[in-house]
């Protein structure tokens, strides 16, 4: 029996935990991984983004463009009267990580641009993958407005029940999916980020990294870092590129 609490159907709830994990294509080079996406306001929002998802077929990546448009947040991607589209921070300098090992000029424009037509696109010219290793959106990580669901009260039992098995479709996906240029940022989850990759890192100019099958780099936050680490990254990435 299905139990609906502020308009959440709870078997969609947990489907969702357990199947979504982003946005892009699997057969992109790049991808980005994250511990979680930013929002979370409340729970209407949390809804919007389940029956979205939901009605699309609970896919495992969605398209960034149509599934923000399709919850009401088309801000990042359509201009609003005058007003050149938003940067959002996170993508932002992820975006600049990309362009300038592509050997392009980062430029703000440059990178608006990217964002807009390219960055998490389902289709298959896509480049970009972008997942996240927990499934929920939230402001803050000393925020948790989810306490009402059965199993995810609380932060702590979120992660012991939810995250084990995100950690290994993340592997299997990785695993089954060679040869990509994949970062994780947020250096204060490098203990699940090791358990993901499968291997100690090395580390080099502020970030940390592992070759094998694919190139595994951790970097901070991107809201935490200044254009010239991000050409620092991009640079490793140029020069250690070989397949």
């Amino acid at each position: 029996m299905n139990i609906n609490l502020n308009n959440i159907n709870i078997n969609t709830l947990y489907d969702f935990m357990h199947k979504f994990y982003g946005y892009g294509n699997l057969n992109a080079k790049f991808w980005f991984i994250g511990m979680e996406e930013g929002g979370g306001n409340d729970i209407d929002e949390l809804h919007k983004r389940i029956s979205a998802w939901n009605e699309n077929g609970k896919k495992l990546l969605e398209d960034v463009v149509s599934y923000h448009i399709h919850i009401g947040m088309p801000h990042f991607f359509e201009k609003n009267g005058n007003k050149k589209v938003r940067i959002q921070r996170t993508w932002g300098q992820l975006i600049r990580i990309l362009l300038l090992s592509k050997g392009i000029n980062a430029t703000m424009e440059h990178i608006r641009a990217y964002q807009t037509c390219s960055l998490g696109r389902a289709d298959d010219h896509s480049e970009t993958c972008l997942m996240e290793l927990m499934p929920l959106p939230s402001s803050s990580t000393n925020d948790w407005i989810y306490g009402q669901f059965q199993g995810i009260e609380t932060r702590v039992k979120y992660f012991e029940n939810i995250s084990p098995h995100r950690i290994n479709k993340l592997k299997e996906l990785i695993n089954e999916n060679p040869k990509k240029i994949i970062l994780f940022y947020g250096k204060s989850y490098i203990d699940r980020w090791r358990h993901i990759i499968g291997s100690d890192l090395k580390v080099d100019n502020g970030f940390m990294w592992f070759k094998k099958n694919s190139l595994f780099i951790v970097i901070n936050h991107p809201c935490r870092i200044s254009n010239e680490y991000c050409q620092n990254v991009a640079t490793f990435i140029m020069n250690s590129i070989g397949w």
